[in-house]
């Protein structure tokens, strides 16, 4: 697979000037290293408008290193692929290299510094990176999460990375970041990029979490790296700063593993999913269940995943649950109970134009085959109840289609520009009738009747059931 330097592909494209420095003293000691970012002869406030621009400066060997590098294939694939004779030269969803590896010991140190709405520097940061994402991984525009430590120099950033948006609870946004992410649109990278973020603005509000995000251009080490979301990092600081709990009492849970907390608290978790096989239907089981999980938080989660067609969705993937550990006061959130993150909906509303992603398709049938928590909890009539009037909700409001028809219409109208210049960037053909059908429109008109007809036969099924 093409490296980062190798795919620039069009003299066109916008460039920066990455100059380092140090100074050396005549005993050879060498002094802090210097990082800046110049955009020679650019006004890039016009090449971008509002879209944040973000330099990211790196060693390139901790990108593209043989054994160490983050982004290269490198020595792990390469004794992957010997150990496994059948696999080719494509694109290869399934392999093991260096840009799939994950944790601490693929964080490389780096550079991170702002240019928002102006031709002048706004905020930098030595920071660590780590690639993000999961068979995502295999484009050549990779996703990264950005981590500030004490150990690179600085323990947060303050900054406000997302001046207009609004907290899931209906505060202020945060303006002080220990995390934050920078997605080029996962299954989405080769098509519309922001369909991700578009969803999850269009469900604000409802009794789940929800990342911020924005516009951002990326360069790497001074060359146009495309367009991405800019977003916020679920971790123990979010529910921080949106939920009032001590990040120290925060447990977090993704696909089945401690993303936040501590080792013994898989025991919570395991708690949790032992409710999937139990009765739900029985009353004194279900008070039971509903002291140890907002309800209304589940009911609401299910109902926008089922809405939009999550294919790439079950319980043991791209699943976020979170809770507080020990109960605190000061905090409604605080109360030790489970709550649901959603994050990564782009495998939906008629992605690929295949049949999982259209309107028609019964992702409820999967997800009662793949999430027993849920297929438990759907045996209780409140429940069901609750998640029902969720999905008219949602036909009525957030996904009504005049309303979603005009969100589409409005970021492709600010995305485009940028769409096209990552095409460039990458060499992936740009056509417009693709980007079109991408748009999902028609996925939105067809859904409300299909959707709670889908629901109505296994709500039906499971009543019939008892």
């Amino acid at each position: 697979m093409p490296d980062y330097r190798t795919l620039h592909v069009d003299d066109t494209l916008p460039t920066a000037t990455v100059v380092r420095a140090a100074a050396i003293l005549p005993d050879g000691t060498v002094g802090p290293i210097a990082t800046n970012t110049y955009f020679i002869g650019e006004d890039i406030v016009e090449l971008f408008g509002d879209a944040m621009v973000v330099s990211l400066v790196v060693d390139p060997a901790d990108l593209l290193d043989y054994e160490t590098g983050i982004m290269a294939k490198g020595a792990i694939y390469d004794a992957h692929r010997e150990e496994n004779e059948a696999l080719t030269n494509g694109m290869q969803f399934n392999v093991q290299a260096n840009y799939t590896q994950k944790g601490r010991d693929w964080e490389r140190e780096a550079v991170t510094e702002f240019f928002d709405r102006s031709n002048e520097l706004t905020h930098e940061a030595p920071c660590g990176i780590r690639l993000r994402g999961h068979m995502s991984r295999v484009y050549a525009q990779k996703s990264f999460n950005v981590y500030l430590r004490g150990s690179y120099g600085m323990k947060s950033l303050d900054y406000d990375l997302f001046a207009d948006a609004v907290t899931v609870t209906g505060g202020s946004p945060a303006t002080s970041f220990e995390s934050f992410c920078l997605r080029s649109g996962g299954n989405d990278t080769e098509m519309l990029r922001y369909r991700d973020s578009l969803l999850q603005h269009a469900l604000s509000g409802l009794d789940f979490s929800i990342q911020s995000m924005r516009p951002a251009i990326v360069f790497l080490n001074g060359e146009f790296y495309g367009v991405y979301s800019l977003a916020e990092k679920y971790s123990d600081a979010y529910v921080a700063d949106h939920y009032g709990v001590d990040a120290s009492n925060v447990v977090i849970i993704e696909d089945g593993e401690i993303d936040e907390g501590q080792d013994s608290d898989l025991a919570l978790y395991d708690e949790l999913m032992g409710f999937a096989q139990r009765d739900l239907a029985d009353e004194a089981t279900w008070n039971a269940f509903g002291a140890l999980v907002d309800v209304q938080s589940m009911a609401d989660f299910y109902a926008a995943q089922i809405y939009l067609g999550n294919y790439d969705f079950e319980e043991t993937r791209n699943c976020r649950v979170w809770r507080a550990r020990e109960p605190e006061a000061g905090s409604d959130y605080a109360d030790g109970r489970w709550r649901w993150m959603l994050f990564d909906t782009e495998f939906s509303c008629g992605l690929y134009d295949q049949p999982t992603t259209k309107a028609s398709y019964d992702i409820m049938g999967q997800y009662m085959k793949t999430c027993p928590l849920f297929t438990s909890a759907m045996h209780n009539p409140t429940f069901r109840e609750l998640v029902r009037a969720r999905l008219v909700d949602l036909s009525q409001n957030a996904f009504e289609p005049a309303r979603i028809t005009a969100l589409f219409d409005e970021w492709w109208g600010t995305w485009e520009p940028w769409i096209e210049l990552s095409c460039k960037r990458f060499a992936t053909k740009f056509d417009m009738a693709q980007w079109d059908k991408g748009l999902a429109i028609d996925f939105f008109e067809d859904r409300a009747t299909n959707v709670l007809a889908f629901f109505d036969k296994h709500a039906a099924e499971m009543s019939a059931a008892r």
